[in-house]
């Protein structure tokens, strides 16, 4: 953790109370205690990642500019806990499939899955009339599975490009789009030789699943066991060994960067 007046310091230029960052993390913030809730119901694992891990680790919470929620779930858990959210998320929250539930027309565009939150609205930027276009907040799932991360590098050229084409999150013209949706469709019986074999021979690393572009690695003995950790003052799984785990991510992620980062959103409302 950094030191108290440092924190205060940052969270007064980034993310003071009020301000619509720090409602769009509260907002967020919410969205991730419903997400666990139904994990609990359902005795389903994940564990925080990426910069919402960090800012746990070295902030109690978000990086002061920070503006999402990470989390990761492993890929043999997926479709039930998809299941789970569909039927158990209550409110104003809502699961958004990002492989099912992408058109064309759009706000924003996704491959991964994520919980929104309907209550608190968004926009980062607008239409070509001027109007601002709203979208809810919300936290990302990611998928991992076994595998390697060299073979996963080459995939992305290739099967991840007709997927991204397929969902929309590459627009480059209607004959590309229809021609992806045939190549991503007879590339499955491969993708899913690749998947037995990351399994069988890659039991101890985890990547990102087919198609979402990070090229990163996860390895098992920094996971497991899970601990819990305090974020934003609720506690939350996160890695066993998060220190290794954010080490191999980001190198000496204590430090801070020398800037934050500047979001720009255009309003923000509530329902």
């Amino acid at each position: 953790m950094i030191d108290d007046k440092i924190q205060e310091e940052l969270r007064a230029k980034y993310n003071p109370d009020g301000s619509v960052l720090r409602q769009i993390q509260l907002g967020a913030l919410d969205t991730l205690i419903e997400f666990d809730s139904v994990c609990k119901k359902n005795n389903i694992q994940y564990w925080l990642d990426s910069g919402t891990l960090l800012g746990a680790m070295r902030h109690g919470g978000f990086i002061p500019w920070d503006d999402d929620v990470d989390i990761c779930v492993s890929r043999r858990d997926l479709r039930r806990l998809l299941k789970c959210l569909k039927r158990d998320l209550g409110g104003n929250f809502r699961l958004h499939n990002g492989r099912k539930d992408n058109y064309p027309d759009s706000v924003n565009h996704c491959l991964i899955s994520r919980v929104l939150n309907e209550r608190v609205l968004v926009s980062r930027k607008k239409d070509i009339y001027g109007n601002s276009l709203y979208e809810p907040i919300w936290i990302d799932i990611f998928p991992l599975e076994n595998g390697s991360l060299a073979i996963k590098k080459i995939v992305e050229k290739t099967y991840g490009k007709f997927l991204r084409r397929k969902t929309f999150m590459i627009q480059d013209g209607k004959f590309k789009h229809l021609l992806s949706v045939v190549l991503e469709f007879v590339s499955l019986p491969f993708i899913q030789l690749l998947r037995f074999y990351g399994r069988l021979f890659h039991g101890t690393t985890y990547i990102h699943d087919y198609g979402i572009n990070f090229n990163s690695l996860r390895h098992k003995k920094d996971v497991f066991p899970l601990i819990e950790h305090s974020f934003e003052g609720v506690m939350f799984p996160c890695p066993g060994n998060a220190d290794n785990y954010l080490s191999k991510l980001y190198g000496n992620w204590h430090l801070l960067p020398e800037t934050g980062i500047n979001h720009y959103f255009v309003a923000i409302k509530k329902q």
